[in-house]
């Protein structure tokens, strides 16, 4: 069985969360900055799963590789496979943009306008990830 895209999320609070929709499951895995994941997941017949607090460095959670998929893989072999198709799925939906002057400023400017993140998002992206710590 594939697996299909996930829609991508980063919520305000730096949290990073993918989101998997069909008419066989609903999917939910949000990453800390804390070094931790959660998920929800729920089935076609509403069998709920639900966690939080795992270590992100743990196995992803059998219950949500067996909603989204029926077999196990590793949590790095999952996100690596899901985020590639997802951003290649982006580029290939963005690879053409029609503008007119005022619009082209606008997009110009969003591109080189500086970043100002939040805490959570900076704490987010100064913890090392789990598969660099030794």
């Amino acid at each position: 069985m594939d697996i299909q895209i996930p829609e991508i999320r980063l919520a305000h609070d730096g949290e990073i969360n993918f989101l998997w929709d069909s008419n066989n499951c609903h999917v939910d895995l949000g990453f800390y900055g804390t070094g931790t994941y959660s998920y929800f997941g729920c089935n076609a017949q509403g069998v709920k799963v639900l966690d939080e607090n795992i270590p992100a460095n743990s196995s992803l959670a059998k219950p949500i590789m067996d909603l989204l998929t029926g077999e196990v893989k590793s949590r790095t072999e999952f996100i690596l496979d899901t985020t590639g198709e997802a951003a290649e799925q982006v580029l290939l939906d963005r690879r053409l943009y029609l503008l007119d002057d005022e619009g082209f400023a606008a997009f110009e400017a969003a591109l080189t306008a500086p970043i100002e993140p939040s805490e959570a998002l900076r704490k987010t992206m100064n913890t090392p990830a789990s598969w660099d710590e030794k």
